[in-house]
């Protein structure tokens, strides 16, 4: 879990090691954006943004592969990623976001062993670069939430239209299109649930 201060921005870290190769691994949307470091055998292979996703991907998995992550909140990458939003469908270097600030963090997390340092030194990097606020304050009624997107823009007391440029803006989709994204996620996380507690 991140610490307080990024809390409303970041749901989560992961890792993930592959010591077997697999041709077929295949990513759900979730309606999310990531940065995603990658190394093999230990050596940093790539550190990269991973834009929110339409569709599923499959893709191959080398051997001796490792993951670490950063998971944003949907629409809240671009408080850190400014143009995340237009990376839909798209896995962009994060050096062509940041600069020299992305060389020295993948220099850093080449240098670390564990989950936990990574972490750390994600989270001295992030820093948001806008105020709280304003689209922040609507954007958390969407994170992980695929209730009714009219219930939600008056919640905020916004009209449909600001509710959807907003969402537009940060997410890179509509509220509508986000919302069936949510939808399928929470069913997939339902259904992987039922299976574990069933093979138990």
């Amino acid at each position: 879990r991140p610490n307080r201060r990024l809390e409303r921005y970041i749901e989560c870290y992961w890792y993930r090691d592959a010591p077997e190769a697999r041709e077929d691994h295949c990513v759900f949307p979730d309606g999310c954006v990531d940065i995603l470091f990658c190394a093999r055998n230990g050596e940093p292979t790539s550190l990269t943004v991973v834009g929110l996703m339409k569709s599923a991907l499959t893709q191959g998995i080398d051997a001796a592969q490792s993951f670490f992550g950063v998971r944003f909140h949907p629409g809240m990458a671009e408080a850190f990623l400014p143009g995340a939003a237009l990376l839909a469908d798209k896995v962009e270097p994060l050096e062509n976001v940041w600069g020299a600030r992305a060389r020295s963090m993948m220099e850093k997390l080449a240098e670390s062993a564990t989950v936990e340092e990574k972490t750390l030194i994600v989270e001295a990097c992030l820093r948001p670069a806008e105020p709280q606020g304003g689209p922040l304050r609507v954007l958390e009624q969407l994170s992980g939430n695929a209730a009714a997107m009219d219930h939600l823009a008056i919640d905020a007391g916004l009209s449909q239209r600001q509710f959807r440029r907003i969402c537009v803006e940060r997410a890179g989709v509509s509220p509508k299109y986000l919302s069936r994204i949510l939808r399928f996620r929470n069913a997939a996380q339902r259904i992987r649930s039922l299976s574990n507690a069933a093979a138990q």
